[in-house]
């Protein structure tokens, strides 16, 4: 998956710079962010949308 970077930076900054999974923050990472550090809520396989209301910032896959 290749993630533009305006669109890393959106839900970077939609989600505060914190992991929705163990609330870790992100804020140091920010310049190393990589395409393991977004998911999607609800996978493409499940037929979730491949949007940015659908993509989430994590710190682990």
């Amino acid at each position: 998956m290749d993630i533009p970077a305006w669109v890393k930076e959106l839900i970077f900054s939609r989600d505060q710079g914190i992991c929705v999974v163990c609330s870790s923050s992100l804020t140091y990472w920010i310049t190393e962010l990589s395409e393991n550090n977004f998911e999607h809520m609800v996978p493409l396989a499940l037929s979730g949308a491949n949007d940015v209301s659908n993509m989430q910032l994590i710190c682990t896959t």
